[in-house]
């Protein structure tokens, strides 16, 4: 990761009225879509050089890869996989007969999420589907940035999201053999998504490209038949349900010849359980990946009463994580936002004994503790007025969509305290390019 003092740029070592009104001009842009859940706004994206930049791509998607390669080992098909991961319950009904659809667009949208440890990208989830946080923000802010930066001395890059969503609409529109027409299937009774510039950004960048990309909520979208080659399935089953949505809505447009971006599917191969079915599995690989796997993911298991091989020792896992809490963060297994997560080194004794008792009863997976280096990034704080550099802890999301890099959106907490860096959990977002 590159020091931005050293290109050239810092804001925070300046003029705070220079920092207040870049601080402004980057809330302008997002407006009407969650950027900083507190007073701490960031001025500056994170940069890499070209190298590293190109280097943690070819990790993520070497990641992705064998993530997909190892689930449908163990699954065969996708109902296979959905009784492997499950037992076979009903959370994901909406998996439909197409089998060739389903693994063939499975991951057709993922980020995963990572830390650069030691120099050394680190993977900590994957993300999958179509519901995947932040395309809209990062679009945003990298527009804004590329202007920002362009007194930078050199030449710095973002990748934008709806570069590459475009082109995917674009395979799936051809795939049905269909009109350049998307439906952005989700609903304002979810609050997060209520303001209507959410969902104007992406349609009107899509009417650009001469794509017909509309918002549909899913009751219009059944009763809509033909009009869509595919659909963005921008939702979490589970929090639709909770809404008394029907999901045979979705079914029903599904059976109609939509294509769902991504297929149920994705939840399955986005399930924290076959990251710990990779990281088990390494033992058992060719040297070349066993060795990349040991290198770029934290070593994880299914938090269960068995034994486990750990550094060279064979552990009773429930004893491993009682006496090594510093070493490990507990995660379910059906997670996101960061809820559920709990970090060893931030969590007392008590509620670390607590939390892996909790984890043995439920869906979790138990994942070493990856330390992140450190960056100096500089803030603008409302609240007092002034910027200011500080020592944060980044987790980066590498998205891809479609095959295609699709940016790199970067949540920090300047007052970090539970070790979960989530904007869900308070931390800011911003993006990362590179420096050329």
């Amino acid at each position: 990761m590159l020091d931005y003092r050293d290109l050239g740029g810092d804001l925070a070592a300046g003029d705070h009225r220079a920092a207040a009104r870049k601080a402004q001009r980057l809330l302008t842009a997002a407006e009407g879509i969650p950027f900083v859940p507190s007073d701490e706004v960031p001025i500056e994206p994170l940069l890499f050089s070209s190298a590293e930049y190109d280097s943690h791509l070819a990790v993520v998607k070497r990641i992705d890869a064998l993530l997909q390669e190892v689930a449908w080992s163990v699954g065969g098909d996708p109902a296979g996989l959905r009784a492997a991961l499950t037992g076979g319950d009903d959370n994901h009904d909406l998996l439909s007969a197409d089998t060739t659809m389903e693994k063939t667009w499975a991951s057709c949208m993922f980020r995963i999420d990572a830390v650069v440890s030691g120099g050394v990208l680190k993977v900590l989830e994957n993300n999958v589907g179509g519901s995947i946080g932040g395309p809209n923000l990062m679009h945003l802010l990298v527009g804004q940035h590329r202007e920002e930066v362009a007194d930078v001395s050199g030449r710095v890059h973002f990748d934008d999201p709806f570069d590459a969503r475009r082109l995917l609409y674009e395979d799936a529109c051809r795939w049905v053999d269909g009109p350049r027409s998307v439906a952005l299937l989700a609903t304002k009774r979810e609050t997060f998504y209520a303001h209507p510039r959410y969902w104007s950004v992406e349609t009107e960048f899509m009417a650009k490209h001469d794509i017909d990309a509309v918002f549909q909520e899913p009751e219009d979208l059944a009763h809509s038949p033909g009009r869509f080659s595919a659909a963005l399935r921008h939702f979490i089953p589970a929090e639709w349900k909770e809404l008394g949505i029907d999901l045979d809505l979705v079914r029903r447009a599904a059976d109609n010849g939509t294509l769902m971006l991504a297929p149920e599917s994705s939840r399955l191969i986005q399930n924290k359980k076959v990251l710990a079915w990779l990281s088990s599995a390494a033992d058992t690989m060719n040297g070349h990946d066993r060795e990349f796997v040991a290198a770029h993911l934290p070593w994880t298991r299914i938090v269960e009463p068995v034994e486990v091989d750990y550094r060279g020792r064979t552990w009773h896992l429930p004893e491993l994580l009682r006496r090594n809490r510093e070493d490990f963060v507990l995660k379910p297994v059906y997670g996101y936002g960061g809820h559920g997560v709990t970090v060893g080194r931030f969590t007392p004794h008590g509620e670390w004994r607590g939390a892996v008792e909790s984890a043995l009863s439920d869906a979790f997976i138990v994942q070493e503790y990856a330390e992140p280096d450190r960056v100096s990034m500089a803030f603008y704080n409302r609240g007092t007025g002034t910027a200011r550099r500080v020592e944060v802890a980044p987790v980066l999301g590498f998205a891809v969509f479609g095959g295609r890099n699709a940016g790199c959106v970067v949540r920090h907490n300047p007052a970090l305290t539970s070790g979960v860096v989530n904007g869900a959990q308070g931390a800011s977002q911003n993006v990362a390019g590179w420096h050329a």
